[in-house]
Order: structure tokens, then C-alpha cells, then sequence
């Protein structure tokens, strides 16, 4: 009787070596903020958006004037326009809900601490 011989003895497969890429992607110039190609928006959604921004919005043009006159303030024809993360923190101390009168009274109030009234 014949002793059973095992199946030669092959290396283990090596995958291909992958090329390096970090030239590529360190020489690419990043975009930021990253371009979005598009924000679509049901019928619904914008009424909704409307309805939050106490505003008529019949295009593209209503919604960014709308956005854009939320961050700014008006004093004697001079627009001030604050920035998102001073305007979150101001909104975020605003207790009662009513944010106009709490951005005016604040604003008032600063001025007048300002010049010493």
C-alpha cells in the first residue's frame, strides 16, 4: 500500500502592489466649501420654508434675499451684517422667543453702555 503524498506546498498569493497615490492627492487643490450641485425642493418644502421665514417665496432670488436679511442689521442706512456664529449665539440667549425685540433691546442697550448714555 502506497502512503497518500500531499499537494505540493504553494506560496500564499501576494495581491498586487496598489501604485501611490499620495502625489496625486496631495497636489489636487481642495475646494471648500465643496461645490453642491443642486438643492431641490417640493412644493411643500417650500412653503414650509416660507412659513418659518414669514415670507412670500416665489423663486431662488426670494429665499437668498430672505437668508441674507436675517443675518443683517440697519442702523441710520448702514447694514451690519453679523456673522452665523455670533447670530446662533445671539439667538441662543434669546429666552422668551420674541428674537426682534430681544436683538433691539440688546442692541440698544450696547449702544448705550457705547457712548456713556
Amino acid at each position: 500500500m502506497q502512503k497518500p503524498v500531499a499537494p505540493p506546498l504553494t506560496p500564499p498569493a501576494v495581491p498586487p502592489k496598489r501604485p501611490d497615490v499620495t502625489p496625486l492627492v496631495r497636489d489636487r487643490p481642495i475646494e471648500w466649501p465643496p461645490p453642491v450641485d443642486a438643492i431641490v425642493l417640493l412644493p411643500a418644502e417650500v412653503q414650509e420654508l416660507g412659513a418659518a421665514l414669514s415670507a412670500n417665496l416665489l423663486s431662488k432670488d426670494d429665499l437668498i434675499a430672505r437668508v441674507k436679511a436675517m443675518t443683517q442689521i440697519s442702523v441710520d442706512g448702514v447694514a451690519i451684517t453679523l456673522e452665523e456664529g455670533l447670530l446662533h449665539r445671539l439667538k441662543s440667549r434669546c429666552f422668551d422667543g420674541d428674537f426682534p425685540s430681544f436683538l433691539r433691546s440688546t442692541v440698544t442697550d450696547a449702544l448705550h453702555a457705547f457712548v456713556g448714555w
